[in-house]
């Protein structure tokens, strides 16, 4: 004989199926139980009174422990006095600096030079965009045959 027919799969569920659904009186969204709501709402009350735990909270800061200041530092103040090597080392990096400060010279094109130029940066930027507008055109046509 014949093989008797399996039952039929469900449909797949579709994105348009899940919005009419509300309005034509489809199926109902499955509802959580009671007990699902009661755990929800032990671990909500759990949750906000942890953070308000946490919000009231002082926590205790202990002053770190800071050694003293030696007697040389307590004297000098603020201007401490530098010894012979640090003097050498403050006196060599202000000749490097100075020499530095005379030998730069700025990387920007006078106005003469810009001037210059500036034809011929026009000629390349108008060049550029009439190739851009008749480019795709050609294209257009080539791939079309003219019609």
């Amino acid at each position: 004989g014949l093989p008797s027919p399996s039952p039929a799969a469900p449909p797949p569920l579709r994105l348009a199926d899940a919005f009419r659904a509300p309005f034509t009186g489809g199926p109902a969204p499955p509802r959580p139980s009671i007990g699902a709501m009661r755990d929800a709402a032990v671990r909500g009350a759990m949750a906000s009174s942890l953070a308000l735990a946490l919000s009231t909270a002082s926590p205790a800061f202990t002053a770190a422990d800071v050694p003293a200041p030696s007697a040389a530092v307590e004297r000098a103040g603020f201007s401490l006095v530098a010894d012979s090597d640090q003097e050498k080392f403050l006196a060599e990096r202000a000749k490097m600096k100075t020499q530095y400060e005379q030998d730069l010279e700025g990387t920007y094109m006078t106005a003469e030079q810009t001037t210059a130029k500036k034809a011929t940066y026009t000629q390349v930027v108008y060049g550029l965009i009439a190739i851009a507008f008749v480019a795709p055109m050609i294209q257009f046509f080539y791939y079309t045959g003219g019609k």
